[in-house]
C-alpha cells in the first residue's frame, strides 16, 4: 500500500536516473491484510476487527451479501472477492528503487492515516449522511 505520490516521485526517478532495460517495483513495505488493519485501527476512532473468521467460512458467510448491497446500490465492498484479496499478499521488494534511484516512501501507518483523514473530509462534504451515501464510494455530491 503506499500513496499516489510516492509513485509518481518514484517514476520521475526512474525517467531521470535508471538505466535503460532495468525493472523497479515501486512498492510500500509488504504487509499482510491483517497487519494492515492493525496499523488503521491505531488511529483514534477507527475501525477495529473484533473476531477473524477462516476463509472459508468468511466466504461463505459474505455471499448473501453481495446481492444485498447491490440491491441497495452498494458495490459489493463485503464479498467473497473481498475474502480472496484478504488473503493474498503481494510481497515484493522496492529495495533496488530505493539503493539505485534513491526513492523513498511514507510508512504504511503515514498512508492509512492519511487516506483515512482525507476520507473524513470528504465525507463531511456529503449533503445526503444515510448509509448508503457513506458506504457508496462511486456516488459524487457535486
Amino acid at each position: 500500500m503506499f500513496e499516489v505520490n510516492d509513485l509518481a516521485k518514484g517514476i520521475t526517478l526512474a525517467a531521470e536516473k535508471a538505466r535503460p532495460g532495468e525493472t523497479y517495483f515501486f512498492c510500500g513495505e509488504p504487509k499482510s491484510f491483517r497487519e494492515h488493519l492493525d496499523v488503521w485501527a491505531r488511529r483514534p476512532g477507527a475501525f477495529k476487527v473484533i473476531m477473524w473468521l477462516p476463509p472459508g467460512l468468511a466466504a461463505l458467510s459474505f455471499w448473501p451479501l453481495e446481492p444485498l448491497q447491490r440491491a441497495v446500490g452498494l458495490p459489493a465492498f463485503i464479498s467473497r472477492e473481498t475474502v480472496r484479496g484478504g488473503g493474498t499478499n503481494f510481497n515484493y521488494s522496492s529495495e533496488k528503487a530505493k539503493q539505485e534511484l534513491g526513492w523513498t516512501h511514507q510508512t504504511a501507518q503515514e498512508m492509512w492515516f492519511n487516506t483515512i483523514d482525507r476520507e473524513f473530509e470528504l465525507l463531511a462534504k456529503r449533503r445526503r449522511r444515510n448509509l448508503t451515501a457513506r458506504l457508496n464510494p462511486m456516488e459524487s455530491d457535486t
